[in-house]
């Protein structure tokens, strides 16, 4: 199924659903490059950040990732390793964080911030309705 999810998004998601210049844009952008748009290498190091650690994934990859949440909510967090997982959070962050007027960096910040969205919504494996309190409770 995985390889069947990989082929919708590279064929029809991603065309129908981003613009193409941003696609062509980050089409060769590693986790490390979407770092280093932003901050450099000094800046990360006092934030305790190795970008090296960065540069196993790829914005392809990423967006791979925002279609499995969106398809499986958190149950495709199984698909994705723990690390990269923090790695998505940390650039969320920085990108949160940053005030740049470039529409290029404003586009990959609603990038992230669409990847926090998915990735933090409701439990969607193992969870309880109560209905009297109307909330859903993680089991």
């Amino acid at each position: 199924m995985l390889f069947h999810l990989k082929e919708l998004v590279r064929l029809r998601m991603i065309p129908n659903d981003w613009p193409k210049n941003f696609v062509e844009e980050t089409n060769s952008l590693t986790g490390e490059d979407l770092l280093l748009l932003i901050q450099n290498k000094n800046q990360l190091k006092q934030k305790g950040i190795d970008s090296e650690k960065f540069k196993n994934w790829t914005f392809k990859d990423l967006l791979l990732d925002v279609y499995k949440f969106q398809s499986a909510d958190e149950l495709a967090k199984k698909d994705i390793s723990e690390e990269r997982l923090q790695q998505y959070q940390t650039l969320e962050k920085i990108f949160q964080e940053n005030q740049s007027s470039d529409p290029f960096i404003i586009k990959l910040k609603s990038v992230f911030k669409i990847l926090s969205l998915l990735s933090n919504g409701d439990p969607a494996d193992h969870f309880e309705i109560d209905l009297k309190k109307q909330e859903i409770k993680k089991l």
